[in-house]
């Protein structure tokens, strides 16, 4: 069994954070996501930031199309799923990787933004709920 990243739920705002910590590989990715979608205290639709800020390894294309094929393979229960993909700032290939998951994941429902300030992405997945 691959161990999931930990995820911590906002019970106020009903946002999801995601701690992305190394490694950082599909198989983990869809642990975690399994364990949310089960998670009664997570209100739909999903409301996620992924902060991966402090993994400084650009993503696999693996990991890409392992999480693309997730969201795929989970369209109908991810629908309307708003998701903040945090990156450290310098880390430029992170980022474009990160606006690739974005570019991919559209056509399956869900809505995903690639920021590198933690305040703005908070602000864009709370202008959701309103």
């Amino acid at each position: 069994m691959t161990e999931p990243f930990e995820y911590v739920i906002d019970r106020p705002s009903g946002i999801v954070t995601v701690v992305y910590s190394a490694p950082v590989n599909a198989r983990r990715w869809e642990a975690t996501m399994n364990r949310v979608l089960a998670d009664p205290a997570a209100p739909r639709p999903f409301r996620f930031i992924g902060d991966r800020r402090t993994v400084h390894d650009s993503p696999s294309l693996n990991y890409v199309d392992g999480l693309v094929d997730y969201v795929r393979r989970h369209r109908e229960e991810l629908s309307g799923t708003r998701w903040a993909h945090l990156v450290d700032p310098a880390d430029m290939r992170a980022f474009g990787m990160a606006r690739v998951i974005e570019a991919q994941s559209e056509p399956h429902g869900l809505e995903i933004e690639v920021f590198t300030d933690y305040d703005v992405a908070m602000a864009w997945l709370k202008t959701s709920l309103s």
